[in-house]
């Protein structure tokens, strides 16, 4: 997997759901209640097994913050692009968008 582009990146940001970030990482705040946060987690720990790659997770009072980079090139790559729509999924299937309620 190679280095994304910066115009590459940005086709891929728009793609997605609440991702921000540049070529060397992009993060996606999850706002939701904590009883939901380890359904999400068990999808995102399927998926991450799935591609053999995986994201930097910080669970906090509020929700949960996914953070992709590929840290061998230290970049963003196709696979970080791949897992990052894989949790808009999962956070699509646990909570209705990420938001309580």
């Amino acid at each position: 997997s190679w280095p994304v582009d910066p115009s590459e990146l940005d086709r891929a940001l728009a793609g997605l759901t609440g991702w921000s970030g540049g070529t060397d990482g992009i993060s996606r705040e999850v706002q939701l209640p904590p009883d939901r946060h380890e359904p999400l987690l068990n999808q995102v720990k399927a998926a991450e097994a799935e591609l053999s790659h995986h994201a930097s997770i910080d669970e906090r009072d509020t929700g949960v913050v996914f953070t992709l980079r590929t840290r061998s090139l230290e970049s963003v790559t196709e696979l970080d692009l791949r897992l990052a729509r894989r949790i808009d999924e999962a956070v699509a299937a646990v909570g209705s968008g990420g938001r309580p309620g």
